[in-house]
């Protein structure tokens, strides 16, 4: 996959990701940085409506419902293999 993001924007969407992980007190593991920082990109609404409804509803991101979001979403992605 070919990324289209300038480096700045890029780098937004990787703090972003990081900022949410701390504040919801994610492990900063490949996969779950994956996880946000295509949900601070925005490119797939999927993943997006999902967390969002899981963050308004104030649900904790334990290891396990992290690794079940990524499989869900990444599972059978190119871009995952390479992340694990």
């Amino acid at each position: 996959m070919a990324y289209q993001e300038s480096a700045q924007k890029s780098l937004a969407y990787a703090n972003a990701a990081i900022d949410t992980m701390t504040r919801e007190g994610i492990a900063a593991t490949p996969p779950n940085f994956m996880t946000w920082y295509k949900y601070h990109a925005g490119d797939n609404p999927d993943l997006c409506r999902t967390l969002d409804v899981l963050l308004s509803n104030g649900l904790r991101f334990t290891a396990e419902r992290s690794a079940e979001l990524f499989e869900h979403f990444f599972g059978d992605d190119t871009d995952s293999a390479t992340v694990q």
